[in-house]
């Protein structure tokens, strides 16, 4: 039981740090590849927490991956208007001259 709990605090301390390291502090700014990574992270970091016979840096190195992975990709949509319209899409406009656009 003590060894659930102590794996549950190191998962959760390195999901915690994972989201920081990412910065995405709002579900609202966060683009679908943002939120794919993060239920990843989430997926990855469960695994580990309910089965032990799979050793935790395994979880952990598996969060760490998808961590790089998600911020290479931010770089290089920074870098690329191209890449960051294929990962992101554009800006749908709502309201055009006091109109709604349907």
């Amino acid at each position: 039981m003590l060894v659930v709990l102590i794996r549950s605090i190191i998962l959760y301390v390195a999901v915690l740090i994972a989201l920081r390291v990412m910065g995405k502090g709002e579900i609202a700014e966060m683009n679908a590849f943002d939120l794919v990574i993060t239920l990843l992270i989430a997926e990855v970091a469960a695994i580990p927490m309910q089965n032990n016979a799979i050793p935790i840096i395994y979880g952990i190195s598996s969060i760490t991956g998808l961590v790089f992975i998600e911020v290479l990709i931010s770089y290089i949509t920074l870098k690329s208007r191209t890449v960051s319209k294929i990962l992101s899409g554009s800006p749908a406009v709502l309201i055009s001259k006091n109109k709604l656009n349907y």
